[in-house]
């Protein structure tokens, strides 16, 4: 998970991870990548019998507790007092949370990702939808331990081939589907 994966960055046991969103913060303690190739669009998956069918406004999730992971970061959409984030500190809290809404014990389950909300919503039994939120999309950078400026500059080469002709957009869409 998030924290975990910080964790490591933090301690130097890990020297870097593909994919984090960028803060302030995180930049006081982690070298990232020069630029964000990939682009997440945030969702939700609720119930299928669940009211909400589609998000136009922060005031559309009032009252809601919504599953995500601890130390991550979420859309401003989802900060308001109305608005529970229930933050799981399981290693694999996508699948943790996606149990805890077929309970019931969630009213939904944010993901940065639409693939990630498509894939696990597969994961469970209980007919569930997928609702895109309206909020710009979220940019992912590898990020580095300190001290991994190399490794990090070999990343910026590599990506920039790699990324060059889209074929990740391509990839996701192809499995996706």
């Amino acid at each position: 998970n998030v924290a975990r994966s910080i964790v490591e960055l933090k301690s130097k046991s890990s020297q870097m991870i593909p994919l984090l969103i960028r803060t302030k913060e995180r930049e006081r303690f982690l070298l990232f990548a020069d630029t964000a190739y990939v682009h997440f669009d945030p969702t939700i998956v609720v119930l299928e019998k669940s009211p909400l069918k589609k998000v136009d406004a922060q005031s559309d999730l009032y009252g809601l507790t919504i599953g995500w992971s601890l130390n991550g970061v979420y859309p401003d959409l989802l900060k308001h007092p109305q608005i529970r984030i229930s933050e799981s500190s399981m290693l694999d809290w996508e699948s943790s949370n996606m149990k805890l809404l077929a309970a019931e014990r969630l009213d939904a389950v944010y993901f940065s990702s639409s693939a990630t909300a498509l894939y696990f919503a597969k994961s469970i039994s209980a007919p569930v939808r997928i609702i895109a939120l309206p909020t710009p999309h979220i940019k992912l950078y590898a990020a580095f331990a300190l001290g991994q400026e190399n490794l990090r500059d070999r990343y910026n080469a590599i990506a920039r081939q790699a990324f060059a002709e889209h074929d990740f957009d391509i990839f996701m869409k192809e499995y996706v589907s």
